[in-house]
Order: C-alpha cells, then structure tokens, then sequence
C-alpha cells in the first residue's frame, strides 16, 4: 500500500504513542479502524464495553478482568461469555471493500469451530460475512466475496500452543486474502476479488463466538484488544503492533475465586407473580441477594440475621422477563459472591390469586357460610389444584370461595340461563371471569359437553343451599380424572334443608366410585374417588421402570394404532420452556397422574390426565445433558419425585414441588470432589452413584453437543461411569449399604426384583482413576473412553457383571464377561428373569442375554445399523411380553431367536430418538413425525405434525399417551410445538378397583 503525506503524519503520530505512553496504545490506526475495543476496566460501564472507536460491545455473562504488567484483559468461559456488538450486523457500518480484523487473544481450550470476531453465516447454501477464529490449533480468517458468494476459511499452517498470547491479524485489500500471526504472514490467497458479500438477513456481530443462526461457539481464554478496519495495515505496521504489547500481556486466565453454595440456589414462583429464592450456607450469614436483567444487577435485598437456610422472595417483578440473581455471603469480613443464575418470570404459570378488596359478595352471614363449607371441601379432600366441576351453580358464592381459597381453575355449570348470566356478571366484576372461573349453561347436568377423566374435583352448590342432588350419578364417574379424582358433595350441619343420609348413600352407590360418608359437627358429607384405571402403567425412571426395560406396564386400553387415540388436553409448556431437543435430556416422568418435564434447568410438573399446572421450579444446576451416555438425573414414585443435583438427591412432594429432604452421598470424603450420577427407586430404597465432579455432561449449544457421534474419542460418546453404588432408606433417610470396586458404566444399572444389577471394569489402569491418580483426576477425563491416559477401549476389559441384594447390598454372584466395545452405546436390561445388554459399536448392535439367577450368557444376536447417525446407531432396547425390541430385528427373550426384521415397518432412516413400548406398539419418532408399530401386524400409524425430542419425550402411563413439548429447536419440518395429552378413542376400560 502506498501511503499520502497525511498518512505517513498519522503513522509517525501512532508510532510516537506506542513509544512514549504504552499504557495508551491503540491496536489499528485509529484514523483508519471503524470498530475498536480495549478490553480494561475503565472501559467497562455496567455490562458494556466502551469502544475507542465504534459502537459499544454488551458483555454477556459475568465479567472478570485479569490484570497484565501493563495492559488488561477480559475472561472469557467458553460457555457464557461472549461480547455482543450488534444482532443486526446491517445497522453497525461494517467494510464492504476491505477489511483488517486485529486482535489479541489467548486460548485455553480449541474448538472445532472458534471465533474471535466476525459477522458471519456458514450454513448451507448460506454462506456469507467473515470471521477471524481458529479450529484445531489452528488460526483462520474466513470471508466470502461478491465473485464466489462462498467462504474461504484462509488456515495458518502452523498449530498455536494453548494458555499463550497471540497477534493475529486477517486483511482482505479486494484482491489478496491474507493471515498474520505474530507479525508473520501465516497464510495467502488471490483467488478471489472483488466486495464482501454479506449475508442476505441480519446476522450477529460478535466478539468471543463463532456465531450464526444455527452455532454458537464460544471462546474460552482471553481477550485484550479487538479491531476491525475498512484500510490495509502493511506486514511491517503489523509486525510492529505485534511487538508493541508482546510479552506485557495477563500471564494466566484467573478468574475471581466464587463462593460455592452447600446447595444449588432454586426459584420457586409465587401466585401474585413473585418469585421465592431459596438457597443454603455452609456457615450462618445474612441473606444478599442482588439480581435484575441480565448484565444489570442492580437491585438489592439484604436481610441481616445470620442463618444457614435461606429464603427471600422478590417482588414487584416484570413480566415475561429473564432474571439473573447473584447470592452474596459474609466471611471472615469479607463477601463473597456465587456464580449468576437465571430465573424466567414467562414461567410462572400458578393461577393468579383472587383479589379481596373486589368481592362481589360481601362480608355477611352468608359469605362466610359458604367460605366455611368452601375450606371444609378444600381441607377433606386435599385438592387444591388443577380442575373443578361446581353443579349448580347457586350465586356463584361457592365457586368463588374455592377459588379464592385453592389453585383450583372452577367451571360451574347450570340449566338457568339467567342464572348463569349474573354469575357471570359478578366473576367479571371480581375480575376472576375466564382466568379462574367459567361458567357454562348447558341444556342437562345429567350429560355435560366436557371429556371424560379431566375433573380433580367435582362438588355442588344446590347440594350445599337446598340439599337438591343434581346431574347423574354415572356422569360423575365419567368427568373425574382416575387415580383420586374426587366427587364430594354434602351440606353443612347449619343448613334448613338437611339431607337424608340414606339418600346421599344411594346417590353415591349408582356413580361406581368407590365413596365414604361423614358425618361430624361440620356436617354430612361423601366421598368417592376414581380409582387407577386397568391396565394403566407408570414411567417412573428414565426408560420406564427401574429395569430399564422402555416398558411401564402400560396397555393403552389395548389399542396399537395411532387413529385409536385422541387429543385430551393441550398446553404447557411451549418450546421456550426446554433445550435445543439435541441434547437427550431425562425422559419425562408419569406416576399417580402426575407428569413430570425438564426443560432449561427447570421442572414442570403438570397432571397427567387434564395438562393443568402443579408446580416449576427453577434449579441452577439442575441441567444433565447426553442420557444416552449416562444415568438420567431423576426417578418418582407415588409421593415424591427424586432429583439429583451436584452432590445431593433432593426429595420433592410430588404435588407441591416443596424440597422435603436432602440427601448427601454417603463417603463424606467425597462431597467436595464428586456429584450424585445414578438415581433410582424401588420399594422402600433409593439407590445412587458418585461421579467425578465434571463428569456429567451438561454442554447444549453447538453441533458437537448433539450427541450422534459414532465412537471417535471426544465425540460425546465418552460414559460417564460412578467410583461407587449405594442405597438409603426411604423413610429414615438413612444409608443402608455402599459397593466399591471396579467402575461402573452409569447406563448399565438396573434394578429389579429385590437385584441390583451392573457392569464394572476392573482393569487396574481404569481402578487406578478410582482411587486418586491425579494425573486423571481432570473432570471430564472421569468418562472413560477420553485418551488422556487411559485409552477407550481398556474400559471393555476385565468385565464383570454383578448382583446385589437390593435391600443389604450383599453380593449374591459376580460374573466375568466379554461384550463387544460399545463405542456408542452401552445399555443394560432386566426383564422377566433375563439380563439383556446392548451394545452399539463398530457397525453393528450386539445383544446377549444373561440368566439373572447366576449371569450365565444363554444367547447373542448380531445385527448392522441401519446408518451411522441421526440416533439409528444408539437406540435403546425395550424388553416387552417375552420379547426384545432393539433395531432393526425382535428377538425372543428367552431362545434368541429372531421373531422379526421388519421392526418399525423398517422405517428407520430417522430415528433421533429411542422408542418406547406399550402392551401393544412401539412409539417413537418416525421420519419428522410421531409414529405408532403396532407390533402384531406390524404396520406403522402416524400422528402428522407432531414429534418428540432426539431422545425421549413421549411416553406411555397412567392410560394415555404423554407428550410434552420436547421438538423445540430443529429445523426439520413443521409441527405444532405444544405439549400434549392423548387418551383412547375407545371406552377405557372398567377401573381396578383391587
């Protein structure tokens, strides 16, 4: 480049700059650059950066500064951090001619697909922008130009070492694409000419990523100085940059020590939208919470009593609005702060309460009449949410109480028309209409125009005012919900018009509940309940039952073709609630009528039978990612729900969401250093793992995090196995036993008739991490398979397989086998007396079959996958009647001889998700659809327009078919991204009343 009289002063003024006041350096001649930032303190104002030159820079995550002998530098994660310039790339005046994109970075761990800055789209067809990053070591500066309308990523020949500072400098003049690293030129090309050709939409304009519509790659290390210019820096000028600042630069990426919480904080959302935050210390302080909008943290609560346990709820919140929160704590006078976390007020979903103050009934005789008869109901029957059916709908005083007093959504339904009408009148006035109380005329109570099985609770105001029995005895039986839905009617002891207690007795004889009555000083009252429904299963564990056998029990009221079924509730949550549907979360879970959804690091739980909201709550360090390779992070039974999170199980109420207990792993010794990986109930146990801190995989953004890999070190097929197995007592909390040994693969435990069953290596190169070799001590090197000193396939040798007694932990046999390596996938069964492992590498699924009795092997099948991605090499067995289901054949349990290979119609080609069975049918997702295989006829039926997660998120229980949303995030088709309940066409069959 040829340089003016003007540009030869401007060069002789920044070369005096850099000689005379270093700490004031500028990267690129300013006169010349566009953008410009030098990441330091006194640039940063709140969560931006200020630019030298250009627009500001959003600082996206937390913020950490580490100090150099003369210039600064900005921390990034490599999860959360990255600096946002604009999500327009259009409004922020980018080069269109020619371009110099400078910076000083340091990287602490390569990527596939880093970014340093760029304005980019590398998708497809759409391939537009430019970016300055690095990809296996290597340094790059992709652009695409008007010419080719396709990125040419220019690569450095030379690998960059990690934990080092670099000056790299990409400069395209419009004919000669070039890259400088540390003032050398590293790579050249003139194949291309002409202006930059931009991507078609906005896309981002971001420091720190690699980012496009699609990835999202962030940088972990540092940065100190960031340009972009639309003039040429000659190599001289550039190699005179590079020495200006080498050598004066932060020597490592430390960021400020965080205090560690003794439990992971959670929110919890309150009916007039406030949000509770609970969290506990491992020494007494005082409660500081700050928290605000993402980069904002600018309000306070402070409450000063010292204490371990603390609650502090958050009020006067937006809205619709993401919240991040920071927990302070004092020590030794000095405060310490957590890490941020997230909380979403889109999420609070609790019906709002019912204003006082707009009563449209007063405060008479009357009202508190009927508030009395509404807390009598409330407090006999314990339901307090979901759906109320009112029969008769009086004055509307009886549904309003029960309103006001419950989370219960109140649907009166009555034959007077004008009747109805005032109701209305008065629920509008009270502003409760249609949010909390609907009101339906219909033409007869004794055949409402409702679905079947949707009511937790009907009761009656005629029956409470005039002792009048209304509607169908029958009818009652159809509306209530199975497994507890309540019909309660009856009449407080003050009233003029008692009931005859034999009437009530045959009433409640003829709606084939099974029914109680009461009399007390309250009054005459009965009961009846809905009992479980025959043939109704439960998902209590990730892949049904504690077996692990993609079986709950569940017989779908016999059907096995998609048109069989029908939709009975749509709702929450939507796909804003989850994680890209990549990434294999834990299965949903459906027990007692209770379906329970993870998403975000946050819980739904929802009842089954109607889609009505219980409970969320949201848990920092709730997120366990790539099931596929490890244990799921929770398991239910009737009462409680059991979560692991970090170290600990938390047991929840099942219908509050209310922490009841906490559970830590048994060795003390560990509780710094592991977290709890296994979990499972059965009976009166629950049983756990401890697992390398870090081993669990809980990464969701980029292509990487899919999960499809086929067995390549690093590819997301690594296990994740525990150093031990353990159980407690349900009722006492107490441990009841600990095995130690070899390593246990995480995806290979199960439980089953009184058994523990699993796999362990034995291999003393592996038993050696177990027991503290520090050099294998790094967290993620804990899923074995990693080739940092212990190669993938010496967790294939020194296999054993053994029993325990669920109940003591005694060893009842042990027995040496030799599976294929299972590269991909590693699963194992029990069902029916039988062991069944499955394991995916190299091609092919192997399975064997064990006797349970003694783990003698008694058969083993071969067969090829069908294609090496989209999941058709991972999928996991489901052991059903005598029968194992694993792509593409069915075998006999028992003989292992082949029954089928046409399993799924052969349909195979897109299977990113497992399947699940019923009695009857596989379900799975088809090929962009939801589809059913009925497995006597073997022909395939599809719900069009809808599908589940790339793992699983449909699932057979409680009599239907649950489907919560869990699609979210693909851009395979088109599909309603809702949750769903489905439930038999047919009559479901009479309930089980044993």
């Amino acid at each position: 480049m040829t340089l003016n009289y003007s540009n030869k002063l401007l060069l002789i003024l920044f070369v005096w700059l850099i000689s005379t006041y270093p700490a004031q350096v500028v990267s690129a001649e300013d006169a010349f650059s566009k953008h410009h930032w030098i990441f330091a303190k006194e640039h940063l104002d709140q969560s931006s950066i200020q630019a030298v030159k250009g627009p500001a820079g959003e600082i996206l995550g937390e913020t950490f500064f580490a100090p150099g002998k003369q210039f600064s530098a900005i921390v990034l994660d490599g999860e959360s951090n990255s600096i946002m310039i604009s999500e327009q790339s259009t409004q922020v005046n980018l080069p269109t001619k020619q371009i110099t994109a400078e910076a000083w970075v340091f990287i602490n761990q390569d990527l596939e697909w880093g970014g340093i800055i760029g304005a980019v789209s590398d998708n497809g067809k759409d391939e537009s922008g430019w970016i300055l990053g690095y990809r296996n070591q290597h340094f790059y500066f992709g652009l695409a130009t008007q010419d080719k309308q396709q990125l040419t990523y220019l690569t450095a020949k030379s690998e960059f070492e990690l934990e080092k500072w670099y000056h790299v400098v990409g400069a395209y003049d419009g004919n000669v694409h070039q890259l400088f690293v540390n003032g050398q030129l590293a790579a050249s090309d003139s194949s291309r000419s002409g202006a930059i050709f931009y991507p078609s939409t906005d896309t981002f304009y971001e420091i720190g990523a690699f980012h496009d519509s699609n990835e999202y790659f962030r940088l972990s290390g540092m940065l100190h100085e960031v340009s972009v210019s639309s003039h040429i820096m000659n190599q001289k000028q550039i190699a005179a940059r590079y020495r200006a600042k080498l050598n004066k630069l932060p020597g490592k990426a430390i960021k400020p020590k965080k205090y560690h919480l003794a439990h992971s904080p959670y929110a919890c959302y309150e009916p007039n939208g406030d949000v509770t935050l609970c969290w506990q210390t491992e020494i007494a302080s005082p409660s500081i919470i700050r928290y605000g909008k993402p980069g904002q943290i600018d309000q306070v609560v402070n409450q000063s009593r010292p204490q371990h346990k603390h609650r502090v709820t958050l009020t006067g919140l937006t809205p619709n609005q993401i919240y991040e929160y920071q927990i302070s704590v004092r020590r030794n006078g000095q405060e310490l702060q957590s890490h941020k976390h997230l909380f979403d007020t889109t999420f609070n979903h609790r019906p709002r309460p019912v204003p006082d103050e707009l009563s449209p009934f007063g405060t008479n005789s009357t009202a508190k009449y009927y508030a009395d008869a509404a807390k009598n109901i409330l407090s006999k029957t314990g339901i307090t949410k979901g759906y109320c059916i009112v029969y008769g709908i009086g004055e509307g005083q009886l549904a309003y109480e029960l309103a006001k007093q419950s989370e219960l959504i109140i649907v009166g339904v009555d034959t007077d028309a004008d009747k109805v009408a005032s109701v209305r009148q008065k629920m509008y006035a009270a502003k409760v209409y249609g949010t909390r109380i609907t009101v339906r005329h219909v033409k007869s109570l004794e055949a409402l125009p409702f679905t079947r099985d949707f009511a937790n609770l009907i009761v009656s105001d005629d029956y409470i005012t005039h002792g009048k029995l209304v509607g169908s005895p029958r009818e009652t039986f159809r509306l209530l919900r199975p497994e507890g839905g309540t019909l309660f009617l009856g009449q407080p002891a003050a009233n003029s018009k008692p009931i005859k207690k034999m009437d009530l007795h045959q009433w409640f004889k003829q709606t084939g509940l099974t029914f109680s009555l009461n009399e007390d000083k309250t009054g005459l009252w009965g009961t009846g309940k809905r009992d479980v429904v025959a043939g109704a299963g439960e998902w209590s564990h990730q892949y049904g039952d504690p077996g692990n056998a993609s079986f709950g029990g569940e017989t779908l009221g016999g059907i096995s073709r998609a048109s069989d079924l029908e939709v009975q509730w749509i709702g929450l949550p939507g796909a804003d609630f989850g994680i890209d549907r990549q990434v294999r979360l834990s299965a949903p879970l459906a027990v007692n009528g209770r379906l329970f959804h993870q998403g975000m690091n946050r819980i739904i739980a929802l009842d089954s039978y109607n889609g009505a909201f219980l409970w969320l709550l949201e848990i920092a360090d709730l997120r366990r990612t790539n099931i596929p390779r490890d244990a799921a992070n929770w398991c239910a039974d009737q009462q409680n729900l059991f979560v692991a999170v970090n170290g600990e199980c938390w047991v929840l109420n099942a219908y509050t969401g209310e922490r009841m207990r906490v559970l830590q792993l048994p060795d003390h010794s560990r509780h710094q250093s592991h977290d709890w990986g296994y979990i499972a109930n059965a009976g009166n146990m629950i049983f756990g793992s401890s697992v390398k801190r870090g081993s669990i995989y809980t990464d969701y953004w980029g292509r990487e995090r899919w999960f499809d890999g086929t067995g390549s070190p690093g590819d997301g097929t690594d296990k994740v196995c525990s150093d031990d197995l353990f159980a407690y007592d349900k009722q006492t909390g107490q441990k009841a036993w600990n095995y130690q040994n070899g390593i246990i693969l995480n995806t290979s435990i199960a439980v089953g008739d009184g058994r523990v069953y699993f796999v362990e290596s034995r291999h003393p190169k592996v038993k050696t991490l177990v027991h503290g070799d520090a050099r294998f001590l790094s967290a993620k090197d804990r899923r074995r398979g990693k080739t940092n000193g212990v190669a993938k396939e010496k967790l294939w040798l020194d296999q054993y397989m053994v029993a325990l007694d669920a109940r003591t932990g005694k060893k009842l046999w042990e027995r040496p086998i030799d599976t294929t390596d299972g590269l991909v996938t590693f699963y194992l069964v029990y069902s029916d007396h039988k062991i069944v492992i499955s394991a995916s590498g190299g091609g092919e699924y192997h399975v064997y079959a064990f006797d349970a009795k003694n783990g003698e092997q008694q058969w083993h099948s071969i067969a090829p996958w069908s294609r090496n991605n989209h999941g058709a090499h991972a999928q996991h067995p489901a052991v059903v009647a005598g029968k194992v289901y694993q792509v593409p054949h069915v075998y006999d349990l028992e003989s292992g001889s082949m029954v089928s290979n046409n399993m799924m119609g052969g349909n195979i080609s897109r299977r990113c998700g497992s399947y699940v069975a019923t009695e009857k049918s596989l379900i799975y997702r088809g090929n962009n659809l939801l589809s059913m295989w009925d497995m006597k006829n073997e022909q395939v039926s599809d719900w069009y327009r809808l599908r589940s997660s790339c793992w699983l998120s449909t699932i057979p229980a409680a009599g239907m078919l649950l489907s919560p949303e869990g699609g979210g995030g693909c851009s395979c088709g088109a599909w309603m991204e809702t949750s769903l309940g489905f439930a038999p066409r047919v009559p479901i069959a009479k309930q089980n009343k044993n």
